[in-house]
């Protein structure tokens, strides 16, 4: 088969993890649509990596993240990590987002009150959609 769209599109995430069962998610793209998560991984994922773009974590995109139709519908989820590029908020407001994000997300999954939640800042030179390291992430609460 040829492929002719891009390597790091939905289309070609989703193709390229057919028919597997994800259970550990770290696709290091900015801002991915929890749709395409759900796609191979909606009954089987346990653990999430998301990484947010800049303008300290695109809330627009968070809220996506932590509604109804984004991670709350993952049955089995029981660790979610947040890698957020450092960007045009203060830290403050970032931290609110942060906090509004846990919120939300478990208020979408009181039946899970043990969800883990945890995000760094990524404020290096080089994102950490390339690289990681795990020493900077701010333990998170248990929702």
């Amino acid at each position: 088969m040829i492929r002719t769209h891009r390597t790091q599109s939905d289309e070609a995430i989703e193709e390229c993890l057919d028919g597997l069962k994800v259970e550990v998610w770290n696709w290091k793209k900015i801002d991915l649509c929890t749709d395409v998560i759900a796609k191979e991984a909606l009954e089987t994922a346990r653990e999430v990596s998301l990484y947010s773009s800049d303008s300290s974590g695109n809330n627009a995109v968070l809220l996506g993240w932590s509604s109804a139709d984004g991670l709350a519908r993952f049955p089995n989820l029981e660790k979610v990590h947040l890698y957020v590029r450092e960007g045009l908020e203060s830290p403050t407001r970032l931290e609110e987002y942060m906090k509004l994000f846990e919120h939300r997300l478990k208020q979408g999954k009181p039946d899970r009150p043990k969800l883990e939640f945890n995000w760094t800042t990524d404020s290096t030179n080089e994102s950490y959609a390339s690289t990681i390291d795990h020493s900077a992430v701010h333990s998170g609460s248990s929702c």
